[in-house]
């Protein structure tokens, strides 16, 4: 499932109504892959993210932006979510909560960049099983955030930045600037016209403290956000640096 657009998906469900949709998202699929798509200004309801983990097996999310979702990010619902993977995504402005949590078979979820606007909560629902490693959390508000970070999680490598607290396990994290380009500035697609590729501004700057310090982790892809080739030296976050000058 790759090269779509969803914009103000679930317009019709207000959350009163007790219906429960996401942006782009599989049900009772195996081995589903959803790539190269944006989802931007999903109305909330019961869920609202633009993506979600649903009642399928081996349900991968690689190479999508999201971006101002009312539900936020990602959804792993349920018991039905097993073996899921979500890696070298971009999340811009999503609410509510980055992460919304009931699975009780742990979801991957490494290399990606988050970018949270002021008064967004990492999380807001705490019972499902979560791996981070790798990514970039990135809080843009001017006084640091206290972030509700989910105590059923494990969390290996990550670069936190604008945060008052960091989970508890990170025994290799990295609290530091993650020296973007210019973060904060993805566009909005429209139909035949993505803004999957206006994210140059969360590339790394030489002298980031981000390049090579990835951990390696296996069948990862083989590449990036934007298509650059993975060594044994990974970086964290959804893209790799090259010398952008040259």
């Amino acid at each position: 499932v790759e090269y779509n657009i969803s914009n103000h998906a679930c317009q019709d469900m207000p959350s009163a109504s007790g219906q429960y949709s996401a942006g782009i998202w599989p049900w009772r699929c195996v081995d589903a892959v959803f790539q190269f798509n944006e989802a931007y200004d999903t109305v909330v309801n019961g869920d609202g993210q633009a993506y979600d983990c649903d009642f399928s097996v081996g349900t991968v999310y690689q190479y999508n932006y999201s971006h101002d979702n009312e539900g936020g990010f990602l959804l792993v619902c349920q018991e039905q979510a097993v073996e899921s993977v979500i890696r070298y995504n971009v999340s811009q402005n999503d609410l509510r909560n980055i992460f919304m949590l009931s699975n009780p078979n742990v979801a991957e979820v490494y290399n990606n960049t988050i970018y949270v606007k002021e008064g967004t909560p990492i999380y807001s629902n705490n019972t499902g099983k979560i791996n981070l490693e790798n990514n970039i959390f990135y809080y843009a508000g001017a006084t640091p955030a206290t972030a509700n970070w989910t105590r059923n999680g494990t969390y290996d490598n990550n670069l936190y930045y604008g945060f008052a607290n960091t989970p508890a396990g990170d025994a290799n994290k990295i609290v530091a600037d993650p020296l973007f380009v210019d973060p904060g500035k993805g566009g909005d697609g429209v139909l035949g016209d993505s803004a999957i590729d206006t994210l140059d501004g969360y590339k790394l700057q030489a002298g980031s403290p981000a390049i090579d310090a990835g951990k390696v982790i296996e069948n990862n892809g083989g590449r990036d956000y934007a298509g650059n080739a993975l060594d044994d030296h990974p970086d964290i976050g959804a893209f790799e640096f090259v010398n952008w000058s040259k």
